[in-house]
C-alpha cells in the first residue's frame, strides 16, 4: 500500500537536528541488512535485469526504470504525524544522486550510468511483511543499459602499476616439429584402413575389439560373483592409445583371438559408491586388427586440401578466391608449412592469453575496486566487471581513452 509520496520538486525538506529526533533505535542488522528484506513488489517485467542489495539499500530495474528500495526507519508518534523526511536529489545532470531518509545518509555521490534529471519520484510502500519502505524511480537516461551496480565503483590505485613484468612464454622449435608430426600422424589416422590380423597376436598400434566382463575380487585374486560395472561389449581398444588405463592396455599387448586375460583393476570416481574398489576386469578379444596409414605423398596431401576446401565451401565465407584450384597442385611440403602456420598461430594465441592473464594479475594487485555490484550470477561476471573498471581508470589516468573503441 502507498502511503506518501514526493518527488524532484517535493522531497520533503531536510532538518537534520529535528530527523535525529523521534527515530526509533534500531540494531543495526535490522537497519542495513538489505539482504533479508522482502522488497514490495513494483509490477513491472524485472526479470531480464541485473538485481542487487547493497548495506542500508536494495534495487532493481527494467530496461527504463531504476528502482531503489530502503527501509523506513520506525518513528516516534510525534515525528510520524509529520510525515517521512525523504530527500531525493540529482545533481550535474543526473550523475549524482543524493538520497537521505530521516537524516540518514542512504545514497550520495556519483551513479554507475546517468538517470533522467527532475524526472525522479519517491514514494513509502508496504511490503508484504507490514514494513514500510521508501522507494525511488529514476528513468535511466540511456535504455536498456543493465546497470551491474547503482553507484560508481570507488577505485584506488595503490601501488605503481606502471611497470608490469610478465613472461612471453616462446614455443621452441623441437615442439614446433613434434607438434607438425602429431598432426600429420592424427591425419593419416583419420584416413587409415582396419585390417584384419593373421598369425600373430596383439601389439601396440593394433586395434583390438574386446569384451569386457567385471567381477568382484576375492581375497584369493580370483574372481568373485560378477558384476554389471566395469563390462562392455564390442568396444574397439587402439592399444597404447590412451583409450584405457596404462595398467589394462599392457595386459593386452600379446592377446590373441579369443584369448580372455583377467587383470585386476581399481574402479574411479565415477563408479559412485564403488570408486577405489579393486576389482577383476575380464577382457576377451574378439578381433584383433593393425591400422594401415596412407603414404606421406603429395596425393595424400592434396586429398587433405580438398577435403579442407570442401568445409569451406560450406561456410558462409566460402572458398577464398586466391585457394581456389589449389588442391591440384598441392604438395606434401605446401601441407607441412600450413600446419605450422596454424601451430604457430595457435601458440600465439596461447602466448596472449597468457600475457593477458599476467596483466589481470597484475592490475588486480595494484588496483583496488570496491562496489556493491549487483547479483551477476558468477564470480567470474564480477571479475568481468572488475577488470573493466580498472582498465578503464588506467585508461582515463594515462590519456588512453581516444585508444579505446
Amino acid at each position: 500500500a502507498r502511503k506518501a509520496t514526493g518527488s524532484a520538486s517535493g522531497s520533503s525538506p531536510l532538518n537534520l537536528g529535528n530527523a535525529k529526533q523521534g527515530v526509533k533505535e534500531k540494531t543495526e542488522a535490522e537497519s542495513s541488512d538489505s539482504g533479508s528484506w522482502v522488497l514490495p513488489s513494483v509490477d513491472k517485467d524485472v526479470g531480464e535485469y541485473y538485481a542487487g542489495r547493497a548495506p542500508n539499500y536494495a534495487w532493481v530495474q527494467t530496461s527504463e526504470t531504476l528502482y531503489l528500495f530502503t527501509r523506513l526507519p520506525e518513528v516516534e508518534a510525534e515525528a510520524e504525524a509529520d510525515g517521512p523526511n525523504v530527500t531525493l536529489e540529482l545533481q550535474q545532470e543526473g550523475t549524482i544522486v543524493r538520497l537521505i531518509v530521516h537524516g540518514n545518509a542512504i545514497l550520495n555521490g556519483r551513479l554507475a550510468h546517468q538517470i533522467k534529471p527532475g524526472e525522479q519520484i519517491w514514494m513509502v510502500e508496504e511490503a508484504a511483511d507490514g514494513k514500510d519502505y521508501v522507494v525511488c524511480e529514476l528513468d535511466k537516461l540511456t535504455p536498456g543499459i543493465n546497470w551491474a551496480s547503482v553507484m560508481e565503483p570507488e577505485v584506488e590505485a595503490t601501488a605503481d602499476y606502471s611497470h608490469a613484468v610478465v613472461e612471453m612464454p616462446e614455443i621452441l622449435s623441437e615442439e614446433e616439429e613434434k607438434l607438425v608430426g602429431e598432426t600429420i600422424e592424427h591425419l593419416q589416422k583419420s584416413h587409415r584402413i582396419l585390417a584384419p590380423v593373421e598369425g600373430r597376436a596383439a601389439a601396440f598400434g593394433d586395434v583390438l575389439t574386446v569384451d569386457m566382463q567385471g567381477y568382484e575380487l576375492q581375497s584369493d585374486g580370483s574372481r568373485g560373483e560378477p558384476l554389471e560395472i566395469g563390462s562392455a561389449t564390442g568396444l574397439e581398444v587402439e592399444l597404447g592409445a590412451g583409450g584405457l588405463s596404462r595398467k589394462v592396455e599392457a595386459s593386452l599387448e600379446g592377446i590373441a583371438v579369443g584369448e580372455t586375460r583377467d587383470v585386476e583393476v581399481t574402479l574411479g570416481q565415477r563408479a559412485g559408491g564403488l570408486g577405489g574398489t579393486a576389482i577383476i576386469c575380464a577382457v576377451t578379444c574378439q578381433e584383433l586388427k593393425e591400422q594401415q596409414l596412407p603414404e606421406l605423398t603429395d596425393d595424400f596431401a592434396q586429398m587433405i586440401k580438398r577435403q579442407d576446401l570442401f568445409k569451406q565451401a560450406g561456410t558462409a565465407e566460402g572458398i577464398p578466391e586466391e585457394e581456389e584450384g589449389s588442391a591440384e597442385k598441392f604438395t606434401l611440403a605446401d601441407l607441412r608449412a600450413e600446419i605450422t602456420q596454424e601451430v604457430r598461430q595457435v601458440a600465439q594465441t596461447q602466448s596472449n592469453t597468457n600475457v593477458d592473464t599476467q596483466l589481470q594479475s597484475h592490475l588486480r594487485q595494484k588496483i583496488k575496486v570496491t562496489c556493491n555490484w549487483a547479483d551477476l550470477g558468477s564470480q567470474e561476471a564480477v571479475l568481468d566487471e572488475e577488470l573493466a573498471v580498472r582498465a578503464r581508470f588506467v585508461a582515463e589516468r594515462e590519456g588512453l581513452m581516444p585508444l579505446i573503441d
